[in-house]
Parts: C-alpha cells; structure tokens; sequence
C-alpha cells in the first residue's frame, strides 16, 4: 500500500463519514442535499482511484468511474456554497445543480461510445495522450463552476469580517479551505500531468471536513441514531441537545414550538442562547452528561410535568432585550 493509496481510503471514509453526519444532523440545513451529494462524488473518485491503484479494475474501468465522481462534483460545489451563504438563487431554484450536471454527464457519455471517447478522453495510461479536446472544454467549465462557488465562499467570508463577531472565524475557514482543492488541481494540471499523483480528492476531503465542522452541528464523531432521533421527535415536551462545547445539535418540534424558532435556527448556537428564546417562567431542567469526570453533553427539557429545576428569568431579570436582535 503506497501513501497515496492510504491518504485515499482515509479520504474515502472521511467523505462517507461527514455525509452521513450531515444527512442525519442537518434536517434543516439547506446545504444538506449538496453536501451528501458532493461527498459521494468525492467517495466515487476516491474509490475508483484506490480500486485502480490496487489493480482490482483496469485502468479504462477506473477511468470511467472517477469521471463518475468527477463530472457531478463542479456543479454540487456550486449548490453548497450558494445553500451555504443562503443566496436567494438556492431558495427560488433549489434543484439547479441538475441543470447544471447535464453538459459534463453529457461528455461522460461519450466513454462508452467506443471511438468518440477520444473526443473527451481516450484509452491510455498516460493522462498526457489520454485527454481529449472536449476534456479541455469540460475542465473550463468546471474551473468556472468551482472558482464561482470559492468566490461565494470568500466573498462571505469578508462580509462576515467587516460586520465582526464569531462568525467571520466561521466562513474564513470555509473560503481558505475552498481555495486548497482548487490550488492543488491547477498545479497539477499546469505541470502538464507530470505528478504521479493527483492530490485534488485528498484536498476536496480537507474542504468537506472544513464544511462539516462550520455549517453541521455536533462534532466529527456525533452522528445521531435514526431511532433514536425519532424517538426524541415524538416525546411530548420540548428537548435541545447540545455538544460538549454546548453547540445546538438537535431540537425536537416540541421545543421548536414553545421557543418559537426553526430547527435551522437553532442549531449551532449556544444553548442558553436558544432558550432565551423561549416565553418568561418557562420549566426548564438542565442536564449535563459526563463520562471520567468530563462533560460529554448537555440537554435541556422544557414544560416537564414536574420537578424542573429552574425557571427562566423574566426579560426584566436580564435586560428588557428580545434574544432575536442579537
């Protein structure tokens, strides 16, 4: 097993990994869909190349399913930056990463039409005989597509920065991990496919981990049971969870409707941020749990039947501020 080999099954569990994350931690998340999508694109690439690298397909095998990943990732990088930033094209079209998927699926075709593969990329080993004239093509529109959404990324970023907060931090670290995928494939490609090795999915795994951590909630590690979720769904008074750094990663409809916000809005903040928003007096129990003596997580239940351990202040124990304005 070579280093690169390793560096692409880590990278191929990584991307597994946070896509499930995310699916079952962001319900809610607008960036949701794009984000598992983009990660089995990266999961594709990876494992065509490990199965190519290991000699478990032939090299034109592999070809064919790392284009798989490859024509389907521009255009789901572009969705997850613009559902990132909450752009309104996201809302109004939330589905036109398909649209934008159909001219590389197009030139994905031509692989399995004998001869016209040479117009994208024909049967070879070496990358430097093997790229076609329409492969050139596909890779300008990929670069625009995938320079658009780093654009997005940075532009945010340095929106964030002027108006100050902790936010900034946030979306400074999603533009700059943007830039490293895309840095690395231009070295690549402009050193004339001379590298042994493309480094572009290792690096597009440090963006996903990057993403995961500033848009999901909960950590790397905290992935929710599907059971377990619904059972919490249902449960007749209002539950947040929360991380250990006391991060929002779950609030049930309960406690949506007696906090009066979304899920969405809920989750990634503070838990005594959250329940500020909920009406004067209201029953709430704080549990934390720890393990070895260190806080793992803490939970809220509010309008318990009995034995609450606190109340919530009244707005005037607290400065007569609404928790919205913050």
């Amino acid at each position: 097993m070579t280093p690169y080999t390793l560096a692409l099954e880590l990278t191929a569990l990584l991307a597994f990994w946070v896509g499930l994350g995310a699916w079952q931690h962001g319900r809610d998340v607008p960036a949701r869909l794009p984000f598992v999508g983009l990660s089995l694109s990266v999961l594709i690439w990876c494992a065509a190349k490990i199965l190519s690298e290991r000699g478990a397909v032939s090299s034109w095998t592999g070809v064919e399913l790392e284009y798989l990943g490859i024509v389907t990732l521009p255009p789901l990088w572009l969705a997850l930056s613009v559902h990132t930033a909450r752009l309104e094209i996201g809302r109004r079209l939330p589905y036109f990463p398909l649209a934008l998927m159909l001219p590389g699926l197009a030139m994905y075709a031509l692989l399995f039409l004998g001869p016209w593969a040479a117009l994208f990329r024909a049967p070879g080993s070496d990358p430097r005989g093997a790229v076609g004239p329409l492969w050139w093509v596909h890779a300008g529109y990929a670069y625009l597509l995938i320079v658009s959404g780093a654009t997005i990324y940075l532009a945010t970023a340095l929106r964030a920065h002027r108006a100050g907060g902790a936010e900034r931090w946030r979306w400074l670290s999603i533009g700059l991990a943007s830039v490293l995928p895309l840095a690395g494939n231009a070295a690549y490609v402009a050193s004339g496919f001379a590298w042994s090795h493309d480094p572009t999915p290792v690096l597009i795994g440090v963006t996903l981990l990057a993403i995961r951590s500033a848009v999901f909630s909960g950590g790397l590690l905290e992935v929710l049971p599907i059971a377990q979720r619904d059972l919490i769904d249902h449960l007749p008074f209002g539950v947040v969870l929360a991380d250990r750094s006391g991060a929002v990663i779950e609030v049930n409809p309960a406690a949506q409707r007696r906090l009066g916000m979304r899920r969405s809005e809920a989750l990634g903040r503070a838990l005594e941020a959250v329940l500020a928003f909920a009406p004067p007096r209201t029953p709430v129990e704080i549990t934390r749990v720890e393990l070895r003596g260190r806080e793992m997580a803490r939970f809220a239940l509010l309008d318990l039947p009995a034995g609450s351990r606190h109340e919530l202040p009244t707005p005037g124990d607290v400065g007569d501020r609404d928790p919205r304005a913050a």
